[in-house]
């Protein structure tokens, strides 16, 4: 007798596999690793302890830049002291005036409030009073002389104008409107820090910007 019925195909087979192992997923749940699972128990960080450690990190670098920015006037200090001393020449205070006149005229690489020279001491020294009559004729005798102990007190003076200058100062306007964003941000999705990243990419421009034209200042 002829079989009424024809013979699955490779395709229907196939297909009956599929279902069939489309049925058991479904009805199997989903299992995850235990060490995946402790190790979500056991960790003790959240969203506001991330946002947190993000603006301690913002901070941290701010920092970083303040010291740089202290460096590099410990640095200019040096070179004033460089030039004050080279621009003593062997023949006299007078010579030395007007060396330092030109050398307060010469940019300094610090942008900063330019400290002013002591060479216009030369001028209040009254002419009439003992000390001012010793050093003329110290002068006369070796004027190499009291040129190095005029410079040792002009550096001293800078020391001590430098000192009572604010160490730290205002950042600039488009950093701190950076940093700001960066924070406010941050407050507003304590728990989405990840969304801040438009602020934080704005945020490193701006202090690379700071870095480049520092650099640029320093070598012109």
């Amino acid at each position: 007798m002829r079989n009424l019925h024809p013979s699955p195909t490779t395709h229907d087979r196939t297909k009956a596999a599929v279902l069939l192992i489309t049925d058991n997923c479904s009805s199997s749940p989903v299992q995850f690793s235990q060490v995946l699972v402790e190790s979500l128990q056991s960790s003790s960080e959240t969203d506001a302890s991330r946002s947190q450690s993000l603006e301690l990190h913002i901070q941290a670098r701010v920092a970083e830049e303040l010291n740089r920015i202290r460096e590099r006037e410990t640095q200019t200090l040096a070179d004033i002291e460089k030039r004050i001393a080279a621009s003593y020449p062997p023949e006299g205070p007078a010579a030395a005036k007007s060396n330092i006149s030109a050398l307060a005229s010469q940019p300094l690489s610090l942008e900063s409030p330019r400290v002013p020279f002591a060479g216009t001491e030369f001028d209040r020294v009254p002419a009439t009073s003992a000390p001012a009559e010793s050093n003329d004729e110290a002068a006369a005798i070796n004027p190499k002389m009291i040129s190095s102990g005029r410079v040792a007190k002009e550096i001293e003076a800078l020391r001590e104008s430098l000192a009572t200058r604010p160490t730290i100062r205002k950042l600039d306007p488009e950093l701190e409107t950076a940093r700001e964003g960066v924070v406010k941000c941050l407050r507003d999705n304590q728990k989405r820090p990840l969304d801040c990243w438009q602020e934080v990419d704005t945020f490193k421009r701006e202090v690379a910007r700071l870095e480049k034209e520092w650099v640029q200042k320093m070598i012109s």
